[in-house]
């Protein structure tokens, strides 16, 4: 036992629900939620991709009707919120030869549900079973707020197994726009989209 107490200070384990989630992240995912502005981000980064002959568009699923989103999910206590019924329904998820957004794979429904219900399984992961994964990459993820006080919209966390899981953008719309927009700035080149 004394050969693991050292280890025990260098990864420590946090009980599940430890992603930091608030009335005032909830308020600011509710009050910054334009559904068109959505809508309006991914055909702005579908245009990027097409625009630079990236292939996107062969890379991309079909989208998914609400109830083929739920079925899928099928899971105890969360439901996709209305940003994610949107991206979901405009392509629903892709394959991993072509990330969406930076080095990211870009989860199907489907894909997120089996994500989930693997790092709920996963003490080590410490996932808040809120949140379902959209984007994904090597123990790395962009996870969407699905509570029960979320329907329209949530807090859009960033976990990584080395870290602790951060809320990185107000909302999935925010993270799109944001996305979209560095696109267009040119702040990611083509060499780096995957890198």
């Amino acid at each position: 036992m004394r050969y693991l107490a050292p280890f025990l200070f260098v990864f420590p384990v946090s009980c599940a629900g430890a992603f930091p989630v608030d009335e005032i992240a909830l308020a600011n995912a509710r009050a910054r939620t334009e559904h068109t502005e959505l809508i309006d981000a991914l055909k702005a980064i579908e245009s990027w991709h097409f625009r630079n002959d990236i292939g996107l568009e062969r890379h991309l699923n079909p989208g998914a009707s609400e109830s083929d989103m739920v079925a899928e999910i099928q899971l105890a206590n969360v439901r996709p919120n209305k940003e994610l019924q949107l991206l979901w329904s405009w392509h629903n998820g892709g394959s991993d030869d072509q990330p969406l957004i930076w080095y990211h794979d870009f989860l199907s429904a489907e894909e997120s549900a089996k994500e989930y219900l693997s790092l709920l399984r996963n003490p080590l992961a410490r996932w808040d079973r809120r949140f379902l994964a959209v984007f994904s990459f090597q123990g790395e993820w962009y996870a969407v707020y699905c509570g029960s006080d979320a329907e329209e919209a949530g807090p859009v966390v960033h976990d990584f197994v080395e870290d602790e899981p951060e809320i990185a953008f107000t909302n999935l719309t925010t993270m799109l726009v944001t996305m979209a927009e560095i696109f267009e700035s040119g702040a990611v080149s083509l060499g780096c989209l995957s890198c």
